[in-house]
C-alpha cells in the first residue's frame, strides 16, 4: 500500500516538474485567482473601501502574472515556440509582478488591524512606488548581466535569491504583525496560515539558488505545491469574509426592518395609551365628584349598605385613576420625553414623608429612617420622590403588622446608595428577575391580598436609569426584601 502511494506521489511530482505539469499548475492557479478577483470586484462595486481596492489590485496583478506565464508555456507546448526567447525578460518581470501583488495583498489584510489606516495607506503607496522603481532597476541589471556576463549564472541566482528574500520579508511582516498584535480571529488565523504556506516555496528556492545554482530537481519539485495551496487558502479567506459580510448585511437589514416595525408599533401604542388615558380621566372625574356628593348626603340620606357600596366605588375609582397616571408616567419615561432637573438635595428631607408613615402606623409597622442628616445628593427631587414613594409603599404593602421598614443611605467612592429594607413576605428567587416587568405582581392574581397596578417598580427602574444609576434587590421568602438604588455621585 505504501509503495503504491509513493509511486503515485513520485509520478505526480515528476509530472509537475515537466513543462506540461507546469501548465496544469499555473492554469489551476489562474482559475482560482480569476474567481477570487471576480468576488472582490463584485463586492468592491457595492462598497468601495481601501481594503477591497488593494485586494482587487493585488489579485488582478497576480492573475495577469499567471496568465502571462500560462500563455508562454501553452505557446511553447502547442505552438512550437522557443521559450528561451522569453527567458531574457520573463523571469524578472514574473518575479517583480508577484512581489508587487504580494505587497498589495499583505497590506490589504493589515488595514483592518491598523490604528491609523489613513496614515498607513500613505506609507503603503510609497512602498509600492519603491517596488516599481526596484523592478525597473533589477530588470536593467538582469539584461546587463545576460548581455555582458552570460556565463556568470551565480550572479543571476543571487538576484533570484534577493527577490525571494523580499517575498519572505513581505509575508513575514504580515505574520509577525498579526502575531504581535494578537489579532487571532478566524480570518487572520487563515491569513497567517496561507502566508506561512506560501513562504515555504521562496525558502526552498533560496536554498536551491544559493547552494545548487537553481539546478536541484528535488527542491524544485518539493516547492511546486505550496503556492497553489497558499492561493487556495487565500481564496477561502476572501470567500469567508465576503460570505460573512453578506450574512451580516442581511441580518442588519432584517434588524433594521424589525426595529422600524417596533418603532411604528410603539408609536401607535403610545398614541393609543395617551388618547385612551385622557378619555378615561373625564368620566372618572365625574364619577368621583358624584360619589363624593352622594357620600356627603347632598342627594339625600343613605342606608349603611349604600354607603359601603359608594365607598367601594370611590376606592376603585382612585385605583383606576392611579393606574392611568402610572401608565402615562411609564409611557413618557419609556419614550424619554422626561427631562431631569437635577439639583443638590438633602436625601433625609426627601425621605421624610409623613403620608406614608401614617399608612405604616395604621398597619402597625415600625419605620426607621437612618438616612444621615445633610446627606446631599444630585438628583431630580420630584423624580426621586417617585422612587422613594414606590419603594416605601411596596415595603409597607407587603409587610405584616409588627414588621419594620428601614431606610438607609451611604457613600462609597464615587457612588452613593439608597436602601429600603423590610421584613415582609419576600420574593421567591425565581421571580426576582420579573419584578421590574410591567404589570407583574409578586402575588398570584387569584390569591392576591394587596392591590396595585404592577407599574411602580418599572417606573422606579426607568427613573433610576435616567439618572445613570442601577437598582438591585435581595430577598428571602418570609424574611423580607432589600432594594438598593446606586447612583453616581
Amino acid at each position: 500500500m505504501l509503495e503504491a502511494f509513493l509511486a503515485v506521489y513520485h509520478g505526480i511530482s515528476h509530472f509537475l516538474s515537466t513543462i506540461e505539469g507546469e501548465l496544469v499548475k499555473r492554469t489551476a492557479e489562474l482559475v482560482l485567482l480569476v474567481l477570487v478577483s471576480y468576488m472582490i470586484f463584485s463586492e468592491h462595486r457595492r462598497e468601495r473601501t481601501e481594503q477591497l481596492r488593494y485586494l482587487l489590485y493585488g489579485f488582478v496583478t497576480l492573475s495577469i502574472q499567471k496568465l502571462l506565464l500560462s500563455g508562454v508555456i501553452a505557446m511553447t507546448i502547442f505552438g512550437g515556440l522557443d521559450i528561451k526567447v522569453f527567458l531574457i525578460y520573463l523571469p524578472v518581470v514574473y518575479r517583480c509582478m508577484e512581489l508587487f501583488s504580494l505587497v498589495l495583498i499583505a497590506n490589504a489584510f493589515l488595514f483592518p488591524v491598523r490604528k491609523d489606516p489613513k496614515a498607513y495607506l500613505v506609507r503603503v503607496k510609497w512602498v509600492l512606488l519603491g517596488v516599481l522603481g526596484m523592478f525597473f532597476a533589477i530588470e536593467l541589471l538582469w539584461v546587463f548581466w545576460l548581455n555582458y556576463y552570460p556565463a556568470e549564472s551565480a550572479y543571476r541566482q543571487m538576484l533570484f535569491a534577493f527577490l525571494e528574500l523580499l517575498e519572505i520579508a513581505v509575508f513575514g511582516y504580515l505574520i509577525g504583525f498579526l502575531a504581535i498584535n494578537q489579532k487571532f480571529d478566524k480570518y487572520n488565523r487563515n491569513v497567517m496560515l496561507a502566508s506561512a504556506v506560501f513562504l515555504v516555496t521562496p525558502i526552498l528556492n533560496i536554498i536551491n539558488h544559493l547552494l545548487y545554482l537553481g539546478t536541484n530537481p528535488y527542491l524544485r519539485v518539493l516547492a511546486h505545491p505550496f503556492p497553489f495551496i497558499s492561493i487556495v487558502l487565500f481564496t477561502r479567506v476572501v470567500y469567508l469574509k465576503l460570505v460573512d459580510k453578506a450574512i451580516l448585511k442581511s441580518e442588519l437589514s432584517e434588524t433594521k426592518r424589525k426595529y422600524l416595525e417596533t418603532m411604528e408599533i410603539s408609536k401607535l401604542k403610545d398614541e393609543f395609551v395617551s388618547v385612551v388615558s385622557h378619555e378615561l380621566r373625564t368620566p372618572l372625574t365625574s364619577m368621583r365628584l358624584y360619589t363624593s356628593l352622594l357620600l356627603e348626603r347632598k342627594m339625600g340620606p343613605l342606608t349603611k349598605e349604600q354607603e359601603d357600596t359608594l365607598k367601594v366605588i370611590g376606592s376603585e375609582n382612585v385605583r383606576l385613576t392611579n393606574l392611568i397616571n402610572d401608565i402615562l408616567s411609564l409611557s413618557k419615561l419609556e419614550n424619554k420625553d422626561v427631562k431631569l432637573s437635577r439639583r443638590k438635595c438633602d436625601l433625609s428631607l426627601l425621605t421624610d414623608y409623613d403620608g406614608y408613615r401614617a399608612l405604616a402606623e395604621e398597619k402597625g409597622i415600625t419605620v426607621t429612617n437612618k438616612v444621615p442628616k445633610g446627606f446631599m445628593v444630585n438628583v431630580d427631587p420630584d423624580k426621586f420622590k417617585q422612587i422613594f414613594i414606590n419603594l416605601f409603599s411596596n415595603a409597607v404593602k407587603y409587610t405584616d403588622a409588627g414588621g419594620s421598614v428601614i431606610l438607609e443611605a451611604r457613600r462609597d467612592k464615587k457612588v452613593w446608595e439608597f436602601i429600603v429594607r423590610d421584613t415582609g413576605i419576600g420574593i421567591k428567587k425565581e421571580n426576582l428577575h420579573h419584578i421590574f416587568d410591567k404589570f407583574y405582581q409578586v402575588e398570584d392574581f387569584m390569591t392576591r391580598k394587596e392591590g396595585g397596578t404592577g407599574l411602580g417598580l418599572p417606573i422606579v427602574k426607568r427613573i433610576v436609569d435616567l439618572h445613570g444609576g442601577t437598582i438591585e434587590v435581595e430577598s428571602k421568602v418570609d424574611k423580607g426584601s432589600t432594594f438598593i438604588v446606586r447612583m453616581p455621585d
